[in-house]
C-alpha cells in the first residue's frame, strides 16, 4: 500500500514544527527559578568591631576596603521568633549582605554603629523587624524582599542612609525612621571636648600669669 505524497509532507511538517517549538529558549520564570540562589543555613551571624569580619563568622570574601567591601552572602538563617540573624556593631569597615534568607527573627539584619553597610537582593521573612540600624551612617539598604514583619525598615538615628527598591509584602508597617536631632551625640561629644580643652587651657595660662606677676594662685594664699 502505498502512503500519499500528501500525507507524508504534512508528516515532515508537524515535525519541524514540533522540533522548533522545543528549541526555544526556556521562560524567564523557568530560567529564574534555575538560577535561584541555593542557601547554606547557618547559625546567626554577630560581628563587633573591625576584626571579627571573619570566615567563621559569615564572611565569604573581601577586604573591608570600599573598592573590596566584605561579602557576606548565601546564608539561611532560620529562628523562632527570638534572636537577630545578622548582628554588626562598632566598625567603619565597608561590607556588602546579599542574597541572605532570614526567617522568623526578632531582627533579621541589625546595625549599630555600622557605618558603609549595604543590605542588597535578599530574604528577610517573618520577623519583627526586618532591617534595623541606629546610629549607622553612609550606608543603604535596596532590592530587598521583606515580608510578614511587624515592621520592613527601621531607621535610627541614622545619617545618609538610603533605602530604595525594596518590595514589601503584608508587613504591618513597611517603613519607620526616627530621624537625627538638630545636634548628635557624635557632634555634643566633639563640642564637649573643645570646650573642655578650652577651659584647661585656659586654667593654664591663668596659672602661668599668676606666676609670672609673682601671686600665687588663691588656693595658696
Amino acid at each position: 500500500m502505498r502512503v500519499p505524497v500528501a500525507l507524508i509532507s504534512l508528516v515532515m511538517v508537524v515535525t519541524m514544527a514540533v522540533t522548533s517549538v522545543s528549541a526555544q529558549p526556556a521562560p524567564a520564570s523557568d530560567m529564574a527559578t534555575e538560577l535561584a540562589v541555593e542557601y547554606v543555613v547557618r547559625d546567626r551571624i554577630v560581628i563587633s568591631g573591625n576584626d571579627a569580619f571573619t570566615e567563621e563568622n559569615g564572611v565569604v570574601s573581601g577586604t573591608g576596603r570600599s573598592d573590596d567591601p566584605y561579602i557576606i552572602e548565601g546564608w539561611e538563617i532560620v529562628f523562632n521568633n527570638t534572636g537577630t540573624c545578622i548582628s554588626v556593631s562598632e566598625t567603619d569597615r565597608h561590607f556588602v549582605v546579599r542574597d541572605v534568607h532570614l526567617v522568623g527573627a526578632m531582627t533579621g539584619v541589625r546595625l549599630t554603629t555600622a557605618d558603609h553597610a549595604r543590605i542588597t537582593d535578599s530574604i528577610i521573612d517573618g520577623c519583627a523587624i526586618g532591617i534595623s540600624a541606629s546610629y549607622s551612617d553612609v550606608s543603604s539598604a535596596d532590592h530587598n524582599t521583606i515580608s510578614n514583619c511587624s515592621v520592613g525598615i527601621s531607621l535610627r538615628y541614622c545619617d545618609e542612609f538610603d533605602v530604595d527598591g525594596n518590595t514589601y509584602l503584608n508587613n504591618e508597617e513597611d517603613f519607620r525612621e526616627i530621624p537625627l536631632p538638630w545636634i548628635t551625640t557624635r557632634q555634643a561629644n566633639l563640642v564637649f571636648a573643645v570646650i573642655a580643652a578650652g577651659l584647661g587651657a585656659f586654667v593654664i595660662l591663668l596659672v602661668y600669669m599668676r606666676m609670672r606677676s609673682g601671686k600665687p594662685p588663691a588656693d595658696e594664699q
